[in-house]
């Protein structure tokens, strides 16, 4: 789940600017969002990869749920630049 658009799938490249908050972008577009709340403390980025790809099931309805990060409202602001810069591609 992603702040700016909602759910995404496909090709997609994803990393971390500041080991909290994770960045995705579709292979091969300039387009990049955030992934909704903030990597758990004593995750890395293959751990918040993890967590995104899992399917979380279905609410209620039968919907599908979307899968996120925890924490959203703890997280620390973003900020450009600083920090470490891990990249995975997941296909």
């Amino acid at each position: 789940m992603t702040v700016e658009v909602g759910a995404i799938t496909g090709h997609l490249n994803v990393w971390t600017l500041d080991g909290v908050h994770v960045l995705i972008g579709y292979v091969g577009s300039p387009d990049i969002y955030t992934a909704a709340g903030a990597i758990p403390d004593g995750c890395g980025l293959a751990d918040a990869v993890a967590l995104l790809a899992a399917d979380p099931g279905v609410d209620g309805d039968g919907n599908p749920v979307p899968a996120r990060l925890p924490n959203p409202e703890s997280a620390p602001a973003r900020s450009k630049g600083e920090g470490t810069h891990e990249r995975e591609n997941k296909s």
